[in-house]
């Protein structure tokens, strides 16, 4: 299977620290699709009048991509013996070995998948390499892909999420009022909200600053032990000196941070939804803080241009106790192992999507008795005349994310539900190949659609997906014009992606 991990490395600068398998998602999204949220911004503008719920919102991690923060990855590879003999008729190759067709094993107990693969004569190896609540003795990805034919006697590699024993952690402080401080990290984060709740203590000489003190813990990052047991963080040792002072006022904090707490991706929409947090959960555990103001070297304008939040934003408790309360709603939602929805088992389901915050669309799909939320719907395009009536707008494309992938959704609309929402029909999924892209990039790839940024011989057309890398001038600056990698015609009359050469294909963004 591929070391995702390294991968990651290409798209985080200036990240030392490895980040997870689960991780990916979010913070691929946002790195392949922050060039792109400029180019569909007018695209949204021409969804805006017949379908509010469809906006360019830029995730993450899901799967959309997740990011986020950064976990020291384990690796635990165990093989069994060699299967018991087969009864399953194989077929034979003029060599004479026999050979069988992979099972999807994907979305079964390690026990079903393993059973599975013995009944067809394959052996097996389980890679654990990320930590998740939720899907921890599920297989979430599997190599040789369903449906390959291999010999007889192949090893398959099974994926497994580690399960965080972070969630168990019990904390030994009585008083927080003491010489212990109680700091929260994330802790088995899902690629879709933040889950700073499980603490840890730290024991300090004596302070008069408990607030201070705790600042100060948490910007230093969790130890070594602690990321172990599946805490994660924005912060580290580069950010540990990046407090400049704390000001208590009646219930007004507001603190000031030099520059080291520039951290990369925080500032992403993703990311900084997770570094926020990680500072709204400290802050907020004392009663007498009702409200904070960041600052960057005494100026609060500083912090919200480089958050991409605003001017001088104040963060109230009572906004980020009914975040919480979100966030936990949304989680309740979610479908448990052995009831979410694969990918390919999304095409022919109907699906509602549901406004969540400036991110993401929860989507909804019908699988008949039950639901799935597993899927998160982060932007896309009309494709169809957008001169034409918007009464005969049917046709739309819709960038995805969810079970560690990121996707293309061919979607036909059907009206409204009783409440409404749009329903809308999946026809067809392109997943994006990144693992095959990467190899072929010298930069950061993303994804680029015809219906603004790129044309094919001059012309424009939203029916282009384009897999696409930025690129630099000959004095290194960085180009207009970006390189593309792999295209895909979206064939909506057969419903579906046909990859097509790139030659003639055309793709660039406004720099100014």
């Amino acid at each position: 299977m591929p070391d995702l991990n390294d991968q990651l490395r290409r798209y985080i600068d200036g990240l030392e620290e490895p980040v997870s398998v689960h991780e990916t998602v979010g913070r691929r999204t946002e790195r392949r699709f922050r060039v792109t949220a400029a180019v569909l911004a007018g695209a949204a503008i021409v969804l805006i009048p017949a379908l509010v719920l469809i906006g360019l919102r830029w995730l993450p991690g899901g799967s959309d991509e997740a990011a986020q923060t950064t976990t020291v990855p384990v690796t635990i590879t165990t093989t069994t013996a060699v299967p018991q003999t087969t009864t399953t008729s194989l077929e034979t190759v003029t060599t004479g070995v026999p050979t069988v067709a992979v099972p999807d094993v994907i979305g079964l107990s390690v026990e079903e998948a393993q059973s599975a693969l013995e009944a067809v004569g394959l052996m097996w190896t389980v890679l654990n390499e990320h930590f998740d609540a939720t899907r921890w003795g599920y297989i979430v990805a599997q190599g040789p892909e369903p449906g390959n034919t291999v010999a007889s006697g192949t090893v398959v590699s099974i994926e497994t999420p580690m399960y965080p024993t972070c969630l168990d952690h019990q904390s030994d402080l009585d008083n927080a009022r003491s010489t212990t401080v109680r700091v929260l990290f994330e802790c088995a984060p899902d690629g879709m909200y933040p889950n700073v709740s499980t603490p840890v203590t730290r024991v300090l000489p004596m302070t008069g600053d408990l607030i201070e003190a705790t600042l100060n813990e948490l910007l230093a990052g969790p130890t070594d032990e602690e990321r172990a047991m599946g805490f994660s963080s924005f912060f580290s040792a580069e950010s540990a000196s990046a407090l400049n002072s704390v000001t208590l006022g009646a219930s007004k904090l507001t603190v000031d941070f030099n520059d080291a707490i520039i951290i990369n991706n925080a500032s992403t929409s993703t990311g900084g939804m997770y570094f926020l947090a990680e500072l709204q959960a400290n802050l907020f555990q004392f009663p007498e803080v009702d409200s904070i103001e960041f600052q960057i070297n005494g100026s609060c304008l500083a912090f919200g241009d480089w958050l991409q939040v605003g001017e001088c934003p104040i963060w109230t408790r009572a906004d980020w106790e009914q975040r919480v309360a979100a966030w936990k709603a949304e989680r309740e939602l979610q479908a448990q192992p052995g009831e979410q929805l694969g990918i390919e088992d999304v095409v022919g389901k109907t699906f509602t999507t549901q406004l969540q915050d400036d991110s993401q669309q929860i989507m909804t799909v019908d699988a008949g008795d039950t639901t799935s939320t597993s899927f998160n719907e982060v932007g896309g395009w009309l494709l169809d005349d957008t001169s034409a009536d918007t009464a005969s707008w049917k046709n739309w494309a819709l960038q995805v994310t969810g079970q560690n992938a990121e996707m293309i959704w061919l979607v036909r609309s059907e009206g409204q539900t009783d409440g409404g929402s749009m329903i809308y029909t999946v026809r067809s999924v392109l997943v994006v190949p990144w693992e095959e892209l990467l190899p072929e990039s010298h930069g950061d790839p993303f994804l680029q659609s015809g219906a603004i940024a790129c044309t094919l011989d001059g012309e424009s057309n939203p029916r282009l997906v384009i897999a696409a890398e930025t690129a630099e001038n000959a004095d290194g600056t960085m180009s207009q014009y970006t390189n593309p990698l792999r295209a895909w015609r979206i064939d909506v009359d057969q419903g579906s992606f046909v990859e097509i050469p790139v030659d003639g294909i055309e793709c660039l963004f406004d720099l100014s």
